[in-house]
């Protein structure tokens, strides 16, 4: 016979269980009863912007001047005059466009204009590359035409090639090179040299 002890005992252990929830052995009593847990969403990692290509070290930087003028220093300083000059920093060097060019003593005092269609101007090696043709005038009168001529800092000479006439005091001097001196007084010719003399000259006197 059952006693209405074993009854009720019975009772009041069906209840605990109903309170607490039935679980699965091993598993714990708070887990849902789907045994795939709902994955929690997740932040998005912050986007940032792709970085930029690095410039390479020494790249060149060129510039673009219009009408300006460059100038160096020295015994014989000088400044260059051009329509149109590209100057790159990496380098210093130019390229200009129809210019004028004036060499000066030590005093400032002009001592040579040179005109031209370009130029190549190393500021390191201290060069001036005139394109052809070239007209250069000396403060005494001294006009020499060629296709090539450089300028020279480092030692100071100008040094010209391909059809040089030099017209100085009526006197007409021809070659194919020519080194000269910064006033374009003292000159060397070489290459097929000729001389024409003023008119009314003798042949033996030269001017000085």
């Amino acid at each position: 016979m059952v006693r209405a002890g074993d009854i009720a005992r019975g009772l009041l252990a069906l209840a605990l269980l109903w309170a607490l929830g039935c679980s699965a052995p091993g598993s714990h009593p708070h887990d849902p009863a789907s045994p795939v847990a709902a994955s929690s969403p997740q932040a998005a990692p912050p986007v940032s912007p792709s970085p930029q290509p690095t410039p390479e070290v020494g790249a060149s930087e060129r510039r673009i001047l219009e009408s300006s003028t460059l100038r160096a220093r020295g015994e014989n300083p000088w400044k260059l005059d051009a329509e149109r000059i590209e100057y790159e920093e990496v380098g210093r060097t130019a390229r200009v466009g129809v210019l004028t060019w004036t060499l000066m003593d030590a005093e400032g005092a002009e001592l040579v204009t040179v005109e031209g269609n370009g130029a190549l101007v190393d500021m390191e090696a201290m060069k001036v590359s005139f394109q052809g043709p070239v007209v250069a005038r000396g403060a005494r009168g001294e006009v020499l035409n060629v296709q090539n001529l450089v300028w020279d800092g480092k030692v100071r000479k100008f040094l010209g090639s391909q059809g040089v006439r030099m017209l100085r005091e009526g006197t007409i001097l021809t070659g194919k090179r020519l080194v000269a001196s910064p006033d374009l007084r003292r000159l060397e010719v070489e290459g097929d040299v000729r001389v024409l003399l003023p008119e009314g000259m003798p042949a033996g006197e030269v001017p000085r």
